[in-house]
């Protein structure tokens, strides 16, 4: 089978798809990954083809975001901001997509490329797939992911409306470019008023949800189409060494507490390290400080800190205590998977509602807000984390449930399903000269 997986966005949208790919390319197929050529690293050695796009080389790390006076609307507004090379970009990329996956069997869209897939699937009567790693499809179980931060809780009458009024919105921002995109690569002029993040009812054109059916359970409204596999971990290549210095570090003493905001763009970062540096030494406890993306970067360290640029999850989480992070689906995964308490301190999107998810399953404390962080709270926080041996117990208990779940290997099997029980016709027929232009 000749698979493209196609994806936009930060590492915490890019990482999973490496991971399918990989797990894709060991069964024996022929698997393109399109991308942003800052994943080349990630990507390298793991078996299938890395196809880099010609624009935005560093992808969407560090972007800047505007403050919102609406708390309540920040993720919205937020994300908006966080899309706009999107919107800049679109369909520049949707030329490059539609050359870089010609030939393909099945296209793969995950998050903002998922109308991409959906488009090409269309024009070239191919199977697609479209994957989220955060529960986009409206619900009445629960209310938007972006509406974490509402002071009131929705009653559950409003909740699949919540789903639908937030994708319609979103929608709106991404639809002027995706008409252009539609017109001009694929001589197409018919664009969806709708918003295209919703259930799609056909068996062959399934959705995937990329995480723990143990963390989100699955919703009875949910379509069948829509399946939770649990989450895609890219694990760690082989002959992956640890830095010079850390293993040492991390036997020498009890477990440390990891701290890192992934590729979040920290605004102050001598004062985020101080907070940081200061809450964890009134704990008591050690930790390993990851710069990440952003650039967290704390220039004098204590003995008990140590410092590194990037180190696999997989590896290092299992050796910590606790993890401070910034709820992005990825880290969140990871440190479930782990089986280690989090405390987050979200900045925007889906973050807070990683947040609120962890408080509710009882594997973290309340969100920390980044803007208002200050040192007795992260201490607190923190604290409770090495001493509430009921969170530790659930949480060592939902990391093993996780681990089992082996989501990239049950995504993996849809895929096949999907591209074998297509007509034969429409699979491995020649597509390379479905040009638009």
């Amino acid at each position: 089978m000749r698979i493209s997986i196609m994806g936009i966005g930060s590492r915490g949208d890019i990482q999973p798809s490496l991971a399918l790919a990989q797990t894709l390319a060991r069964r024996g197929h022929s698997i393109k990954v399109i991308t942003h050529p800052c994943f080349a690293d990630l990507a390298a050695g793991r078996g299938f083809d890395f196809m880099p796009l010609a624009t935005m080389e560093g992808g969407f790390a560090g972007l800047k975001r505007r403050k919102s006076s609406i708390k309540a609307l920040r993720s919205i507004n937020e994300f908006w901001d966080a899309i706009d090379p999107a919107k800049r970009y679109y369909l520049e990329w949707s030329r490059q997509f539609r050359d870089l996956a010609a030939g393909s069997d099945c296209v793969i869209g995950t998050v903002l490329a998922a109308f991409l897939a959906a488009t090409m699937g269309k024009h070239w009567k191919i199977p697609f797939i479209q994957a989220f790693f955060q529960p986009m499809m409206p619900t009445r179980a629960f209310p938007s992911i972006f509406l974490s931060n509402l002071p009131f809780e929705l009653p559950r009458a409003y909740n699949r409306i919540s789903h639908q009024a937030v994708n319609q919105i979103l929608w709106s921002v991404l639809r002027p470019f995706a008409r252009q995109s539609l017109r001009e690569v694929w001589r197409d002029d018919e664009t969806p008023w709708r918003s295209p993040i919703r259930p799609i009812g056909d068996p062959q054109r399934p959705t995937l949800m990329g995480f723990s059916r143990y963390v989100i359970p699955p919703p009875d409204d949910w379509d069948p189409s829509v399946e939770i596999t649990g989450a895609w971990f890219l694990d760690r290549p082989d002959g992956w060494r640890p830095p010079d210095g850390l293993t040492a570090f991390i036997e020498d003493g009890p477990p440390p507490v990891y701290v890192g905001f992934g590729s979040m763009n920290v605004k102050d970062p001598a004062k985020i390290a101080s907070i940081v540096l200061s809450a964890i030494a009134k704990t008591g406890s050690r930790a390993v400080i990851s710069a990440g993306w952003g650039g967290f970067r704390p220039t004098e360290l204590p003995s008990g800190v140590f410092a590194v640029e990037d180190v696999p999850h997989d590896w290092l989480f299992p050796r910590m205590a606790s993890i401070v992070h910034h709820g992005g689906a990825g880290t969140t995964a990871a440190a479930l998977r782990a089986g280690r308490p989090s405390v987050i301190i979200p900045f925007f999107a889906d973050q807070p509602y990683w947040a609120s998810r962890l408080r509710d399953l009882g594997v973290a404390p309340a969100a920390l807000s980044y803007r208002e962080l200050n040192e007795a709270a992260l201490t607190e926080a923190a604290a409770r984390c090495l001493k509430d041996q009921d969170m530790r117990a659930r949480a060592a208990r939902l990391g093993k449930l996780i681990e089992a779940e082996n989501g990239v290997e049950r995504a993996a099997d849809v895929v096949e399903r999907i591209v074998r029980s297509a007509q034969p016709s429409s699979v491995g027929a020649s597509i390379s000269g479905c040009s638009g232009d």
